[in-house]
């Protein structure tokens, strides 16, 4: 241990904090999402790192971690986009149906998967695609830090290529599921770009493609609500659908 490290061990010592470690962990919170970003700004490890890059989005001290899937290609040409919209409808409707539980919005980080948009040139088309076993591999980095650093208490995968970065296995199979990321509970859902491509492409199945996505979110929110009361508004209580 060098002269610095032991100054800091002393002054947390001295300080006898009850977690020693969560108290050093907020202490440099600030620090760590610095790092956090400015790595995602200059990361060019895939060949799509050049293009727009998604950022974090939300309280930095909140509780709930919620990891999308990658950026969307109307989001080329811009130099940076934030991983949560207010002005989208999908995201509206996630938000939505997230307070309708009862959670609290400001307890909620939101950050993708993919931090870029995977695309390809077809003869003159660009056009959205799965990111590849590298793309996810390379980001994989980011959200691994982003957990370890914000301790959240609870995460939302939304969407297929959330769960893939972590496990092997189809959003369809494991949607509504409770999983373990790093001993931290979490729940694989449908993604609100999913949701948005059934509303437009088959409106005659949206209403039980969101009922799912509704049904998933409370089941998460009634493990939450017997756990960590204070991440919900005191003014929304909800009965179980279940």
């Amino acid at each position: 241990m060098g002269a610095i490290e032991e100054q800091i061990y002393s002054l947390v010592k001295n300080k006898n904090p009850n977690n020693p470690l969560a108290y050093v962990r907020n202490i440099v919170r600030p620090l760590s999402i610095d790092k956090l970003i400015q790595c995602m700004k200059s990361c060019n490890d895939c060949s799509i790192g050049n293009n727009v890059r998604s950022l974090p989005y939300g309280n930095y001290n909140g509780s709930i971690l919620i990891v999308r899937d990658f950026v969307s290609k109307e989001y080329l040409g811009k130099k940076y986009v934030y991983a949560y919209n207010e002005n989208n409808e999908s995201d509206a409707v996630v938000k939505q149906s997230i307070e309708q539980c009862g959670i609290d919005a400001k307890q909620i980080l939101w950050m993708n998967a993919v931090n870029c948009c995977p695309y390809e040139i077809i003869g003159k088309r660009t056009c959205s695609r799965i990111p590849n076993k590298t793309e996810l591999c390379n980001c994989k980095v980011f959200v691994d830090f982003a957990i370890q650093s914000f301790a959240p208490v609870f995460i939302f995968l939304m969407g297929a290529t959330a769960l893939s970065m972590f496990m092997d296995i189809g959003i369809n199979e494991m949607h509504g599921h409770f999983v373990s990321l790093h001993g931290i509970p979490a729940m694989p859902v449908y993604s609100p770009e999913y949701l948005q491509t059934v509303k437009e492409k088959m409106p005659d199945s949206y209403p039980i493609c969101k009922k799912v996505f509704d049904n998933d979110i409370e089941r998460a929110s009634m493990f939450l609500r017997q756990r960590y009361p204070i991440l919900f508004n005191s003014n929304v209580k909800k009965e179980s659908v279940f």
